[in-house]
């Protein structure tokens, strides 16, 4: 009795770790999650509610800069940004249409496609949120000119990216922009000849939180010459 008592809890324990591991480690799709966008902000007059924008991916070289591509491979300056909203929110910026609290958290939720950056090695990633709904008339817009940016985590590019991303409320330098966002002068897999020929932030995913602050990209030589 005693043996199948000791049997039946080893049985349970593996079930329990291996729905802990799935759950927590599972993310088939590209996705971003803006629920809690607002989570780390004490302003309590917030006017605007995050529905997309972009994602930076960078690694940082040894000199400083905000690199993209396989280090002295592909090293570039700036980040790569991939495009992630719903195409609802796209349209509905676009028109400028009005939108109910419900509609917004179904756009806050989305599946979004990066179907060209899959280099191996870790990087930082940042979402800089451009659409918003206003919340004193419900409509929606885009300004390419006001970025908010989330606090920086560590990612694997070459799998698929979730993202829960929380506003960088606690570092002004990190959290906001406003200015146009400058293209990489650079096209194609070309090595720039000086920089991002080698990788030395992030090699790891065990950064605490607040040194990865320290990695924000506005913080960043070249972080926002950026490659689409």
């Amino acid at each position: 009795m005693k043996h199948k008592i000791i049997k039946i809890f080893q049985a349970v324990l593996v079930i329990t770790f291996l729905l802990n591991f799935s759950c927590d480690n599972t993310c088939p799709l590209n996705k971003v999650t803006l629920t809690n966008f607002w989570n780390e902000t004490t302003n309590q007059a917030i006017g605007l509610d995050p529905i997309g924008g972009y994602i930076f991916i960078y690694w940082i070289d040894n000199n400083g800069n905000a690199c993209h591509g396989e280090p002295g491979v592909s090293g570039q300056p700036g980040p790569v940004v991939i495009k992630a909203f719903s195409q609802q929110a796209y349209d509905a910026a676009q028109s400028n249409s009005f939108i109910s609290e419900e509609q917004m958290k179904q756009f806050q939720e989305f599946i979004y496609s990066n179907e060209k950056y899959h280099i191996t090695g870790y990087h930082f990633a940042q979402f800089d949120n451009i659409i918003w709904r206003n919340r004193a008339d419900g409509k929606v817009f885009m300004d390419r000119g006001f970025h908010s940016f989330s606090k920086p985590v560590i990612v694997d590019a070459e799998n698929t990216i979730c993202l829960t991303p929380v506003y960088a409320a606690s570092d002004r330098n990190c959290a906001k922009y406003n200015g146009i966002l400058l293209p990489n002068v650079l096209s194609g897999n070309q090595q720039h000849p000086t920089i991002g020929l080698l990788r030395s932030f992030p090699v790891n995913n065990s950064i605490s939180e607040s040194e990865l602050m320290n990695y924000c990209i506005l913080k960043l030589q070249h972080g926002l010459e950026i490659s689409e």
